[in-house]
């Protein structure tokens, strides 16, 4: 019989990074629907999605309409949808819209959407080619954009989620990783103090919307940052080898990181939220340590809420923190 008290005082000890507790480091920002509210303030007329000239003032603007269409779904609070195939600017924005409301994004890492629904229970799949069996409503891409058209597009909020809620959930080899508000926020945060400088205007990545990499790099990262997203053209590129002819940053799941990577290496761990280290060093408020040659010890303000299931969270979540196989996504290829 699992404590889950005992679990859930083991999840809370792995969370913390020496004396500093979860949710005590700042973070400028409520939960990630305010995000870019907050960025408008200031960024209302700077470019957002270069590919097709978005600002920033219409980002909010389509969000706050794609809102609006969640609500008209009786999407609500801790409502759970899944994106399957949804290409760039639409996941993006459909991913803040989700937020907006309260609900929970639903990521499958590889292609198992039988299992993401039965293990997420979804209240809404969106995307493109989904699971012929599956019963939940389906709605095509492109019609996102023709069914908010004559929505308002000013959205009146009406659940404010907690930096604690659970905001993702990533679905990949059978497992599925929960993800807090905080968690995302904290890991981009670390990611920009990191890579971002002051004289960035503008990032090139790529990356399809089935990862917790294209959740922190891609849809997060150049908003809290403030600068231009670009699949093409931009002042810093992250990705893979078979992506660009040498990256300013490479994606990796291999752990043997070090400062002297040419290329710097981006390691992923899921886990950790999304980035668990970039060129040999652990992310802000992450602590990492190799236990034998394949096992990765990590406590710190990313790790995850916890997998799915209790059953499994007791197998990882150790007196000492979470230990867990290196199982991340990306290459070196």
């Amino acid at each position: 019989m699992i404590s889950t008290s005992d679990l859930q005082d083991r999840i809370y000890q792995a969370q913390c990074c020496g004396s500093v507790e979860p949710i005590e480091y700042m973070i400028p920002y409520p939960n990630l629907g305010t995000l870019i509210e907050g960025q408008n303030i200031k960024l209302a007329k700077r470019i957002w999605y270069g590919p097709q000239e978005i600002t920033y003032a219409n980002l909010l603007q389509r969000i706050d309409r794609t809102a609006n269409w969640l609500e008209s779904k009786n999407i609500s609070n801790n409502d759970r949808i899944l994106l399957v195939n949804c290409p760039s600017p639409e996941a993006e924005i459909l991913a803040f819209g989700i937020w907006s409301v309260g609900a929970v994004l639903v990521l499958v890492g590889d292609d198992d959407i039988d299992g993401a629904i039965t293990a997420t229970k979804p209240k809404l799949i969106i995307g493109n080619n989904p699971n012929p069996a599956a019963t939940i409503e389906f709605t095509a891409p492109g019609f996102i954009t023709a069914a908010c058209r004559e929505l308002s597009d000013k959205y009146q909020v009406k659940h404010k989620a907690l930096l604690s809620d659970e905001a993702l959930v990533y679905w990949f080899n059978g497992k599925g990783v929960r993800l807090s508000h905080y968690n995302l926020l904290i890991n981009t945060n670390g990611v920009h103090l990191t890579i971002i400088s002051n004289d960035t205007k503008s990032l090139t990545v790529n990356l399809p919307a089935n990862s917790t990499i294209w959740a922190v790099l891609q849809l997060l990262l150049p908003i809290y940052a403030g600068i231009e997203l670009n699949h093409t053209a931009g002042d810093i590129y992250i990705g893979r080898m078979d992506q660009f002819d040498k990256p300013d940053f490479l994606v990796t799941n291999n752990p043997n990181n070090t400062d002297k990577d040419n290329p710097p290496r981006i390691l992923i761990v899921p886990e950790n939220t999304a980035v668990a280290q970039v060129g040999g060093t652990p992310v802000l408020m992450t602590e990492i340590k190799r236990v034998n040659d394949d096992r990765l010890l990590i406590k710190g303000h990313s790790v995850m809420m916890g997998y799915l299931g209790d059953a499994l969270n007791e197998l990882v979540f150790t007196t000492e923190g979470l230990l867990i196989n290196n199982s991340g996504q990306g290459n070196d290829n």
